[in-house]
């Protein structure tokens, strides 16, 4: 069986990026001027990878940067809501706070000693977020297609890193990425290998950066 390479990405900037509010998996936001520019970087850096299929979450952000690729494969992007960002529960849409990044840093220190049930109220934790995960990648091993993009987002990202990699959860700290960074997973065997992380040489040429 041929094995599969998953081109993986976090979506353009948008106006909750800029503003440095909680933007999880209960803001459906837009990318702003600047997101869209580093969307069209994307796209041409990377049109000619000859992508096979093309997956977004159910989250604007998401779809707005991937939406390119669709328009020059002429093929539908599939929505699956499990690639959507993790639930911050009650943090959702409110700017950061000196108390707001606190229980941030909590929340992923116990994640760091494997508490992985540990959530901020009403979002969702590590082990929710492995289980949606876990099942989003079994639907993808079910696929014939073998050279796949997904747009996703941060924290999403960071999951599906350790997760791909067969690491502990709390490997996910360590993978950081910006708008529009790029992550490169080829198969090998039951696992996966990162062959690049957060690939940003598109918003360099571009002067894009964040």
């Amino acid at each position: 069986m041929a094995q599969k390479t998953l081109y993986i990405y976090r979506h353009g900037r948008t106006r909750y990026n800029l503003e440095h509010r909680v933007q999880g998996r209960g803001v459906n936001s837009s990318l702003d001027a600047h997101g869209l520019a580093q969307r069209d970087a994307f796209f041409e850096h990377y049109q000619a990878e000859g992508f096979e299929l093309l997956l977004a979450s159910s989250l604007k952000r998401s779809q707005e940067s991937i939406a390119p690729f669709g328009l020059q494969l002429e093929q539908d992007i599939w929505h699956w809501p499990e690639l959507d960002e993790v639930s911050w529960g009650i943090f959702e849409g409110q700017a950061s706070t000196p108390e707001m990044h606190q229980n941030y840093k909590a929340l992923m220190n116990a994640w760091g000693r494997g508490e992985y049930s540990a959530k901020i109220p009403q979002g969702e934790s590590a082990l929710d977020m492995a289980g949606r995960l876990r099942l989003a990648l079994h639907k993808i091993e079910q696929l014939p297609q073998q050279k796949i993009l997904i747009c996703t987002h941060g924290a999403t990202l960071s999951f599906l890193s350790a997760l791909l990699q067969g690491q502990e959860l709390k490997a996910l700290r360590q993978y950081k990425h910006h708008n529009t960074g790029l992550s490169i997973f080829e198969q090998e065997g039951q696992h996966y290998r990162l062959k690049a992380q957060n690939e940003i040489e598109h918003l360099r040429f571009r002067n894009l950066l964040d």
